[in-house]
């Protein structure tokens, strides 16, 4: 019982901050995986050069950081959304 709670709480938390990053306009898919202590997300857009799209997705991530302190992240920003697959989150309707 204790391990499907768990794990609902990590799904509910992957979910929070897909639909954060979710809520740049420019982000194609969010994905997030949990490996022990740690989120590794991969945020896809459709220009990962753009500074402004850019700027936007680091402050979100900033946002996330602060909110989930116990937690550390990987964050990276790409522009395949295909190559996604394997991770556990997509992008849910913005928050």
């Amino acid at each position: 019982m204790a391990k499907k709670v768990e794990e609902l709480q990590r799904q509910d938390i992957r979910d929070k901050i897909a639909r954060r990053l979710a809520s740049v306009p420019e982000v194609r898919k969010v994905c997030a995986d949990q490996e022990g202590n740690v989120f590794h997300v991969r945020v896809a857009v459709a220009d990962d050069r753009d500074r402004e799209v850019r700027r936007k997705v680091y402050t979100k991530e900033l946002e996330i950081v602060g909110e989930f302190e116990t937690f550390e992240f990987e964050f990276a920003i790409v522009t395949d959304a295909d190559g996604l697959e394997d991770f556990v989150t997509s992008t849910p309707e913005p928050e």
